[in-house]
């Protein structure tokens, strides 16, 4: 194990948008004995700040990642494994505690996810003095629940007039910039960056490693069958593809109905086929129906095939 703490000399206060920035060092440990994961996958972030600090943080840390060698998965399909799992019913109000690391690092296909437990806002904000702050603490956990990394940091800006005598213009100008998306921003990239940069770089292969799947969409096949719902029939697709991908189909007006696994596609990570199913109810009248397919795998390949219900 070797862990400690680290300067954030790299980090991004705005100082162009607060009136004085102060950062402290960041506490990280890293389990020198576990294996080093190559695919990485984000969840959800939980915390008091608001969801759209906890996106961007996310949508960051996912960047920079990539940027120290991982693989990482696409935000929107770790959402779609999660709803799929019930593990994420609310994204506003998503509980880190209630996610279990190791079963959605398997459902996933992934080494390890990270988990943040959580992104916490505070501040005041009073005349003379202001102060506002961005912490939390990440994780990443393997497939068998071990953690391989860890890493604790707050990020914060303070300013006012007890700090910088004399600017009373400048500071009461900044009285208006204080909790703004902007300044949000600043200590949101400043908390990313300072965190990443503890996570061990990964080397790259000389080849390229872009895990993409094999998606093998194809065996489209659409059917009608009677719908419950008077005046409509029901158009069902079947189809196959990678157990790991996200599938869906467009016909018509509907676009991106999605499509289900017929037994669950995680039983196995090999690359064999698996079978998925998705059904909408349309207008009985009407002639041949065109149907697209489309599969996505976790890193952001995406296939297309077509049916037609004669």
């Amino acid at each position: 194990m070797s862990g400690g703490t680290v300067s954030a000399a790299r980090c991004v206060c705005g100082g162009a948008l607060l009136a004085l920035g102060g950062c402290s060092g960041v506490s990280f440990q890293v389990q020198k004995e576990q294996p080093a994961p190559r695919t990485v996958a984000v969840a959800p972030i939980g915390g008091s700040a608001d969801v759209g600090a906890r996106e961007l943080a996310r949508s960051l840390l996912c960047a920079r990642l990539e940027e120290r060698g991982f693989d990482v998965v696409a935000a929107d399909y770790v959402d779609h494994v999660l709803s799929e799992r019930g593990w994420l019913r609310d994204p506003e109000a998503f509980d880190r505690a209630a996610l279990p690391a190791k079963e959605a690092a398997a459902a996933l296909g992934v080494d390890a996810v990270l988990c943040a437990d959580s992104l916490d806002r505070a501040g005041i904000n009073l005349l003379l003095y202001r102060r506002q702050s961005i912490s939390g603490t990440a994780r990443l956990l393997g497939r068998d629940g071990a953690e391989w990394w860890s890493a604790s940091y707050t990020a914060s800006a303070t300013g006012g007039l007890v700090l910088r005598s004399g600017q009373v213009i400048t500071e009461l100008r900044a009285q208006g910039e204080h909790g703004t998306p902007m300044a949000t921003l600043a200590l949101i990239d400043a908390w990313v960056e300072s965190v990443v940069e503890t996570v061990p770089r990964q080397e790259r292969p000389a080849a390229p490693s872009a895990p993409g799947l094999p998606l093998a969409l194809g065996s489209v096949r659409v059917s009608s069958e009677a719908s419950p719902v008077a005046g409509q029939r029901r158009i069902v697709v079947r189809a196959k593809a990678h157990p790991l991908a996200r599938v869906e189909f467009d016909v018509a007006a509907a676009r991106g109905v999605p499509m289900a696994a017929a037994g669950d596609q995680f039983a196995s990570n090999d690359f064999a086929n698996t079978d998925f199913v998705g059904a909408i109810d349309v207008p009985a009248a009407g002639g041949p129906l065109a149907v697209t397919v489309h599969a996505h795998s976790p890193y952001g390949q995406s296939e297309s095939a077509e049916g037609r219900l004669q």
